[in-house]
């Protein structure tokens, strides 16, 4: 199919660039000229596995194509993906470009005729039907199911693993209005089917999964971290609970664990583009229902102390040992990307430098380039080093992501200058360190 995708970030590239290679014709635009261009060069890619390899090879199939105009854009296609963003504003969504593109695309469909619109930017439930259904009938009329087939389609991709994710799908959530659009979505998801399952519900409730998923995580994540906090006051190392709790027949799958666990892990709270913004958009979206997500509320009250009380235990533990500087591993919201957006370890790093410790960051992804233009999120005391010189002395390591790399730098200091270690993912919990502290550890 002939398949248009209107805003070229995180969501929209993926997007686009798997459609591609599945085999559609993929038509992109974005007002935003850098974006575009970005992804027409292949330079300045979101750092994202396999993200380049695909773009050349959708390229290479001749399946990717680049419009300076909107309007270019949806003469070419058939189909057209909304990806645009929609950004917090005073803890609510902003759905000013969501509204902006529905009624600059609704001025060109005038002429067209069996066209499909489907939204994918994560957007509060109802807002399709109350906020751009009633825009798109002001300008094509009541009977727009006539020529149009309006959908929701939300995005599961995990940062770091959104190639994997959207080209092995657990499930497609498709919310529709009619039959059409069932018979569209799956010449669309045609080489997907196999793998997953199209789950097809309305609209409203499409747009509901998508933060049931988002706010189910996000609790486990701030249970994990408050429970975990509660350990560390009285003296319980929370791994040994963890451990205990991971046994339970009931979290078991042929005798292995799932995935969920590693959200059970401690750290320094959840962030990302997602979860901080969608949690905050869903206890909106309640009180405009009257009614009060308390539990999620809490979430949200927890995950913004969380790196505040970490902060806390390691500098108290800095003040006893009379730690003067530290290096820091890791920058962005988790391993595997450059996004730093809401990021936990940021506040972190922060507070350590308020406190007079000489501090130095180290994350390879985000890289100095990244650091610098993003230097006004950064407590002017912060050096960053774009790479790490093993003879260089540090008092202390504050573990933030995980990585092999920092693996090495960690085993290196703790045998060579017995560094402090601050684990706060509890990722070396099963290898001897000398000098060894971390989150719920007393």
């Amino acid at each position: 199919m002939k398949i248009s995708i209107i805003g070229c970030g995180y969501v929209g590239m993926v997007t686009g660039v798997c459609l591609a290679n599945s085999g559609h014709q993929v038509y992109f635009y974005d007002q935003d000229r850098e974006k575009l261009d970005n992804l027409n060069t292949g330079k300045n890619l979101i750092f994202e596995k396999n993200l380049k390899n695909k773009l050349n090879l959708a390229k290479k199939k001749n399946k990717i194509f680049f419009c300076k105009t909107l309007k270019e854009t949806i003469v070419k296609s058939e189909v057209a993906f909304i990806c645009v963003g929609t950004p917090l504003k005073k803890n609510n969504i902003n759905l000013k470009y969501i509204k902006n593109v529905t009624i600059e695309v609704a001025d060109m469909l005038k002429y067209k005729k069996n066209f499909s619109l489907i939204y994918k930017s994560t957007i509060p439930p109802s807002t399709v039907e109350e906020t751009c259904i009633p825009l798109l009938k002001k300008k094509l009329g009541n009977n727009i199911d006539k020529n149009l087939n309006i959908i929701f389609n939300p995005e599961f991709l995990r940062e770091g693993n959104a190639i994997y994710d959207f080209e092995n799908p657990i499930r497609i959530i498709l919310g529709v209005r009619n039959n059409k659009s069932k018979i569209i979505l799956r010449k669309i998801y045609k080489k997907y089917q196999k793998k997953s399952k199209l789950i097809f519900v309305d609209i409203k409730t499409a747009e509901f999964i998508k933060y049931h998923s988002n706010a189910f995580f996000s609790l486990l994540i701030s249970y994990s971290n408050e429970i975990s906090n509660l350990c560390s006051k009285i003296g319980i190392d929370y791994i040994d609970v963890f451990d205990a709790f991971k046994l339970d027949n009931r979290l078991n799958i042929n005798n292995k664990n799932p995935e969920i666990i590693n959200y059970m892990m401690p750290g320094i709270g959840y962030g990302g583009s997602c979860f901080p913004k969608d949690i905050k958009t869903f206890i909106k979206f309640s009180e405009k229902k009257n009614f009060n997500l308390s539990i999620l509320k809490n979430v949200d009250k927890i995950n913004t102390f969380q790196p505040k009380f970490i902060s806390k235990i390691i500098l108290k533990k800095f003040k006893k040992k009379n730690i003067k500087n530290c290096l820091v591993l890791g920058l962005t919201f988790k391993e595997n990307t450059d996004d730093i957006r809401n990021s936990t370890s940021i506040e972190v790093v922060n507070l350590l430098a308020e406190s007079k410790i000489k501090v130095f960051v180290y994350d390879p992804i985000f890289s100095k380039q990244l650091f610098l233009r993003n230097r006004r999120l950064f407590n002017k005391r912060i050096k960053y080093l774009d790479k790490i010189n093993f003879n260089q002395k540090f008092n202390s390591i504050v573990v933030n992501n995980i990585s092999e790399e920092f693996r090495i730098i960690v085993k290196h200091y703790d045998k060579k200058f017995d560094t402090l270690i601050f684990d706060s993912r509890r990722a070396f919990r099963n290898e001897k360190i000398n000098n060894y502290l971390g989150s719920g550890l007393k």
